[in-house]
């Protein structure tokens, strides 16, 4: 009899633990695709960004002939 509530034991122990692992690949499966869209935002805020800087830039650099260039 003890072996039987033992065993049970170990049964639902095993299957604990199987359901923990599952939660954690789970988990790991969410923050990797929280990752990869965070990097994409990161892009697309990067890009959206860029055209400002190049406008920017050419207030900044003189033209040939000392003047800069008139950027609306």
């Amino acid at each position: 009899m003890e072996a039987e509530h033992a065993h049970a034991a170990l049964t639902e122990a095993q299957a604990r633990d199987t359901r923990a692992q599952n939660d954690l690949v789970r988990a790991e499966e969410r923050t990797r695709a929280a990752q990869g869209a965070a990097r994409t935002a990161g892009k697309q805020d990067e890009s959206a960004r860029e055209p400002a800087r190049q406008a920017d830039q050419r207030l900044l650099e003189p033209e040939a002939d000392g003047r800069r260039e008139n950027v609306d």
